[in-house]
């Protein structure tokens, strides 16, 4: 990876409130639970919610465009729905990617999830990373590209501060060993 990205990124943690004891225990707990860096949580099916009823099948597409997904459907109440894809790789890049994402024009806030009725749904034990000194032309693809092999992400988001992107990213994982074994490499 130094190849590729000729800058070497600086990953800081977030201050935390609980104390140093319960911060170790937290990684003893969720060595167990790390997953290889192939595996995915994520099926080829995205279900979601948080729409107002004025975002339409074409908004959500060309949104996740990139990802080609082969439906989109908004349920007639005009709140939730799901997407299907080819490929759980490409469903689980649009979870990553686009999580929380709201649309500009009204404050639609897409909210995914991993099952239809909620009981497949994973919370996320990893810290978030506050990620620096990223280059500047890393796209959002790019970030995914770069962070993704160390296990399943539940957020990947490059901050945008004014017109542009400054090199600055919050990355988290669904395991705390794959976001720990993230920071040894970088």
């Amino acid at each position: 990876m130094a190849e590729a990205y000729p800058y070497q990124p600086i990953i800081r943690l977030p201050k935390s409130k609980t104390s140093s004891t319960s911060t170790q225990s937290n990684r003893q707990d969720s060595i167990s639970l790390v997953c290889d860096p192939k595996d995915g949580i994520v099926s080829d099916t995205l279900y979601f919610d948080g729409l107002d009823g004025s975002i339409h099948e074409s908004d959500i597409r060309t949104l996740v465009q990139e990802c080609q997904p082969t439906e989109v459907n908004i349920h007639p109440d005009g709140s939730s729905g799901y997407l299907q894809f080819s490929d759980s790789k490409l469903a689980d890049r649009v979870y990553s990617l686009y999580n929380g994402f709201t649309f500009p024009n009204n404050n639609s806030k897409l909210q995914f999830h991993l099952s239809h009725d909620g009981s497949f749904e994973h919370e996320a034990k990893g810290s978030i990373l506050h990620v620096k000194n990223l280059p500047l032309r890393i796209d959002n693809n790019g970030l995914y590209d770069l962070f993704r092999p160390f296990g399943p992400l539940s957020l990947c988001k490059p901050i945008v501060e004014g017109k542009g992107f400054r090199g600055t990213a919050f990355i988290q994982y669904f395991f705390q060993g794959d976001s720990d074994e993230a920071q040894n490499h970088m």
